[in-house]
């Protein structure tokens, strides 16, 4: 079976970051899964998560799919050297903020908005959060009827 094209876009954002080889992080830290969250369990590291997906009717004929997918980086409180980890989320951002998505065909552009990421209460005096939503802009230039 064919993988679809939002799990295309899943297993290119895992692999161009674990690509990138930032300092704050190991790459077997960075994993596609549901969410930072699941389970009732605390998934430290950055998760991949899909999202949203939504439909528009694009320029020259095409069909546009946008997908979204949320990267959260979790790690814990104690995590001492803020200005690395600003410098490793600005490597990822700056990695797709209106870039193309290497290695899914379909994919035109990628825009990347920060969001807010809510840790359960009983992670909360342990962990800290931070997300952005990678939306990725695809095109399918079928015929329309």
């Amino acid at each position: 079976m064919a993988a679809t094209i939002w799990e295309d876009c899943v297993d290119a954002i895992v692999t161009a970051i674990q690509g990138l080889g930032l300092d704050t992080f190991n790459s077997n830290e960075v994993v596609a899964r549901d969410g930072p969250f699941t389970d009732g369990e605390c998934q430290r590291g950055i998760s991949v998560c899909p999202t949203t997906q939504s439909f528009a009717y694009g320029v020259m004929g095409a069909n546009e799919t946008v997908y979204g997918i949320q990267v959260t980086w979790v790690r814990g409180r104690n995590y001492e050297n803020s200005t690395q980890i600003m410098k490793d989320w600005m490597a990822i951002v700056n990695k797709f903020h209106q870039k193309r998505l290497s290695g899914v065909l379909s994919a035109t552009i990628c825009m990347v908005t920060p969001v807010a990421v809510m840790i359960p209460k009983k992670y909360r005096k342990d962990y800290n959060a931070s997300a952005i939503l990678i939306r990725v802009w695809t095109r399918d230039f079928a015929a329309r009827s």
